[in-house]
Parts: structure tokens; sequence; C-alpha cells
């Protein structure tokens, strides 16, 4: 597995989608593995929120943007573009991120300008709320996630489609592989 350089000029979804490919999560697991991982990562930011802990809550929000855009990448679907919310934070945001996370379709659904879209957008910009809320910006959030993640090692458990991070894979695993080509 390539580490990943850091390039300053690439938009950091690109960064992110790239990590997801060169870790073979893009291909070799599912929209729906990732919704679980998701899923985590929303309790961990429903903890931090509840604690007021804002350095986990950034790592949180930097965390579901991965999960989003990695499943983006999965979809074939591009990245959202949101604006920054004119409104004030609102301090239920989290749950609404919640129930709009748990009526996400796993597929793609069918834009108005005629192309394939992830239905994110929303969450993306109650993750900027949550964010804002709590004196963050989810520009920060995202290049914590990045920082954290980019020369990140580890491998894809083939066997259930899930990275297993900061490890090195198991020699039954390989056997494994090599018993079970794909």
């Amino acid at each position: 597995m390539r580490i990943v350089e850091e390039a300053s000029e690439m938009p950091w979804h690109e960064r992110v989608f790239r990590w997801f490919d060169d870790r073979n999560l893009t291909k070799g697991s599912t929209p729906e593995k990732q919704f679980g991982k998701l899923l985590e990562e929303m309790a961990e930011l429903y903890q931090a929120t509840q604690a007021g802990d804002q350095e986990e809550t950034k790592d949180a929000i930097g965390d579901c943007l991965v999960v989003l855009a990695g499943m983006c990448r999965q979809l074939g679907c591009d990245w959202p573009q949101w604006e920054r919310p004119s409104v004030n934070p609102k301090p239920y945001c989290v749950n609404e991120l919640i129930v709009s996370i748990a009526g996400m379709p796993m597929r793609p659904v069918w834009r108005s300008a005629g192309t394939f879209g992830f239905p994110c957008q929303s969450s993306c910009v109650l993750l900027e709320q949550v964010a804002l809320a709590s004196d963050l910006s989810v520009q920060e959030c995202m290049e914590h996630a990045w920082n954290e993640i980019k020369n990140r090692p580890g491998y894809l458990d083939p066997r259930t489609g899930v990275f297993v991070k900061n490890a090195e894979m198991p020699e039954e695993l390989k056997q494994w592989m090599v018993e079970n080509p794909q």
C-alpha cells in the first residue's frame, strides 16, 4: 500500500477518495459496511457533544465526513458542495443529524441536473452545524481527520469488508486469502 502524499492543491475529498482507493475500501468494502462505520462515528459524536469535549467532537465530525466521502466514492457520486449556514447553530442539530443519516438510502439517486448523487449534503450541512455549535469550523474538522488517516497503516479484511487500522495482516488471514482468491 502506498502512502498518500499530501497534495495541498488537491481538494480534501479527492485526498480521501485516493486514501479509500489505496486501501481497497472503494471496491473491497460496501456502502452498507461503511454505513455501519458511520453509525459508530455518530455514536462517538453524540458522546463527545454531550460531554462538551471539543477535541473529541472535532475528531468525530472529521471521521463522519471521511466515511461519508468514502461512501460517495463507493457509489460513484460527487462529493457535495455546500454553503456555510447562514443561521445560528442549533443546539439540537446532533439529533437532526442522526435522523438524517438513519434515512439515507444506500444507493445513488437521480438529480434534477441529469446526474446521480449520494444524498449526504444535508448530513454535511448538519455536521457543519454541530461544528459551529462547538466553536469549530468544518474545515478544521476535515483537516484534522485527514492528518489522522493519511499515513495510517492497516489492511482491509476481505471476509468482513472492514478496514483494520494500525495493524499488520495476520498470517491466518494471508493464508485465507491464498485459499480463497477473489
